[in-house]
């Protein structure tokens, strides 16, 4: 027990220093006895004393909690706490990025780049997608490690809870990340909120969607997403819905979960009225991908509904998705060819000049229930 030892896969700089007999408060060796510890030991205990957040809030039961060993008034070096980095290293991760496109998708992107304009460090990390494999730089910087590991179901890896440890400490080294961002529920997500907690990072979760409690996939899905976030620091939702949502899910303290709304880009989307079309109707444009958890089956028993009772209105649906034979099956049975527009896959530069074509905007609507209707 008189050699210090550190475990492999711990930070140096997160390790909590016990009382040894060649380390004093300070992080440096006396002589005694002409005995010296290695000099990477003394720097790599003084760089330990630099810790500053020494416990954090569980989010599942808003207590303080211990991060690492249970510690003792005996055993525990007091640790001087000094002001928080003006600059944080973040590193977003997530199984959904470029090329994949998508709300999440596009959600990340343009964190990333706010918070580069805010002089702060940000590095993406997926899997490939393809050929695409190793660094990839995108603008203002924005640095993207495709790690080697292929989909397996809806743009996901296969789980192992093991294999991504050492590529994902390893980058997480490597840049020196301070806050680790996980988004929506994805395998890389999950398993990254769990390893990056256990390395002692402060992790930050966002929540972009609601699931239900019903299904026998529901229940497991909310079970292991609640252990899960119950080792984040925090957790985000997009909406108060979503946040209302996770928290009965998991059984999170809706105190520890915040709301931070999606924002729109003035700049991008603003009002068209010369490019409303077809003119005399009343246009309702949808904007998502053509699966389940979208609401997308609703649109195909909305849609009939309110063509036959509203002989002006005109639907333009883009986007591409497993749903999209069901309406064009809809759009054959019901004889909608003149009233349906689909539009398949739209390119992000095109989104807006299909948007300033409604009257009435329309999104995805995620359900809850497993058998809602349309009202």
């Amino acid at each position: 027990n008189d050699v210090f030892r550190v475990p492999a896969f711990v930070r140096p700089d997160t390790l909590w220093i016990h009382r040894h007999p060649l380390l004093n408060c300070s992080g440096e060796a006396p002589n005694h006895g002409g005995t010296r510890p290695p000099p990477q030991f003394c720097a790599t205990a003084r760089l330990a004393l630099r810790i500053v957040t020494p416990r954090r809030r569980s989010v599942r039961s808003g207590r303080f909690t211990p991060r690492g060993p249970r510690q003792t008034a005996s055993t525990t070096v007091e640790m001087a706490a000094s002001p928080p980095p003006t600059v944080h290293r973040v590193a977003m991760i997530c199984d959904f990025f470029y090329p994949s496109m998508g709300g999440v998708e596009n959600h990340i992107y343009q964190t990333a780049q706010c918070l580069l304009r805010l002089g702060h460090k940000v590095v993406v990390v997926t899997h490939r997608y393809g050929s695409r494999c190793g660094v990839r730089w995108l603008a203002n910087g924005l640095k993207v490690y495709h790690l080697p590991f292929a989909e397996v179901y809806d743009r996901c890896v296969l789980p192992s809870g093991v294999l991504l440890l050492p590529v994902l400490r390893d980058v997480l080294l490597r840049e020196q990340v301070s806050v680790v961002h996980t988004h929506a529920i994805s395998t890389m997500s999950l398993e990254a909120v769990v390893l990056a907690s256990l390395l002692g990072y402060r992790v930050v979760h966002t929540e972009h969607s609601n699931f239900g409690f019903a299904s026998a996939i529901d229940i497991n899905l909310n079970q292991l997403e609640g252990f899960v976030l119950s080792q984040a620091d925090t957790v985000i939702a997009v909406s108060h819905t979503s946040k209302e949502n996770v928290a009965l899910r998991c059984a999170l303290v809706p105190e520890n979960v915040y709301v931070i709304p999606n924002a729109v880009d003035t700049t991008q989307f603003t009002p068209d009225p010369d490019n409303v079309r077809p003119k005399g109707t009343i246009n309702v444009v949808v904007m998502t991908r053509l699966v389940w958890r979208k609401g997308a089956h609703l649109l195909v028993r909305l849609i009939p509904l309110a063509c036959a009772r509203f002989p002006y209105v005109h639907f333009i649906i883009g986007g591409d998705g497993p749903k999209r034979l069901a309406l064009d099956e809809m759009v054959e049975r019901h004889q909608l060819h003149e009233r349906v527009e689909l539009l398949g896959a739209v390119a992000h530069s095109d989104v807006p000049s299909v948007l300033t074509r409604a009257h009435v905007p329309g999104a995805g609507t995620p359900s809850c229930r497993p058998h809602s209707s349309p009202r």
